[in-house]
């Protein structure tokens, strides 16, 4: 009788193996993402992003978060403005740097340039991408 509970515990721990191996063999590259904006009075904000799989896109609206010390005081709040990228690495990779595609999706028809209410200037940002696969497996692992 306990023949058939101990077969069934075996194939529960072969098929679990198995399901294991797949994702470690769909192990997806990821990135780290720098995005640098610049407020009116030309202060240099930031937002940074770990652990981010190729190919695939973040949207952000210009939440920085606090200020970085030695900064004006600027709250990055236009939520309305969403901008999103996604990594190309198959057009172009360079040492620690990949093209990206940038896009904006708004409310309004198109956005150049702008200046916000609370001093804040958004301009196709720049963005800097370093491979970063370590990142990616470290933060799987946790």
């Amino acid at each position: 009788m306990r023949k058939p509970f101990i077969m069934l515990l075996y194939t529960s721990f072969i098929a679990t193996s198995v399901a294991c191996e797949k994702e470690d063999d769909l192990s997806q590259e990821c990135v780290s993402v720098t995005i640098l904006g610049t407020t009116c009075e030309g202060a240099t904000l930031l937002q940074l992003y770990t652990a981010v799989p190729i190919g695939s896109s973040v949207y952000f609206s210009g939440d920085m978060g606090a200020p970085t010390p030695g900064t004006p005081a600027v709250a990055a709040t236009y939520a309305n403005v969403v901008k999103t990228f996604t990594p190309l690495p198959t057009l172009y990779r360079g040492e620690a740097q990949w093209f990206f595609k940038l896009r904006l999706a708004s409310s309004e028809e198109r956005i150049e340039r702008f200046c916000t209410a609370n001093k804040m200037w958004y301009d196709a940002p720049q963005v800097i991408v370093t491979d970063s696969s370590t990142v990616c497996r470290s933060s799987r692992s946790k």
